[in-house]
């Protein structure tokens, strides 16, 4: 940056960059964008290349247990094997909601 002008970076989908950049593997963390995403994303729009999908969710962001497993059910439904890490037994009810009390500020 020389102060004269400023760069404005592209802004693109992950549906494009997937068009774009052929990969066989994808990990998102995107700080609570990660719903918005994943939810966009039908089962043709990962392309014919990608076999792994790591995501890290930001229960910070979107505490309830409804909303993690709406967004598990999505990737289900659109092809993917689902092996999410475990969670505390306290966040095991549909209607549980995070609590970074309970986790020491641990949102991932």
């Amino acid at each position: 940056h020389d102060g004269a002008r400023q760069a404005v970076p592209e802004a693109v989908t992950l549906r494009q960059l997937l068009a774009d950049w052929p990969s066989d593997a994808v990990k998102l963390n995107i700080e609570g964008a990660e719903r918005e995403v994943l939810l966009s994303m039908g089962s043709r729009s990962w392309g014919p290349h990608i076999k792994k999908l790591v995501v890290e969710y930001s229960f910070d962001v979107f505490p309830r247990r409804c909303d993690f497993d709406e967004v598990l059910k999505h990737l289900r439904a659109t092809g993917w094997r689902v092996y999410p890490e475990s969670v505390p037994a306290w966040f095991a009810s549909v209607d549980a909601t995070w609590d970074r009390r309970k986790t020491l500020g641990n949102d991932a």
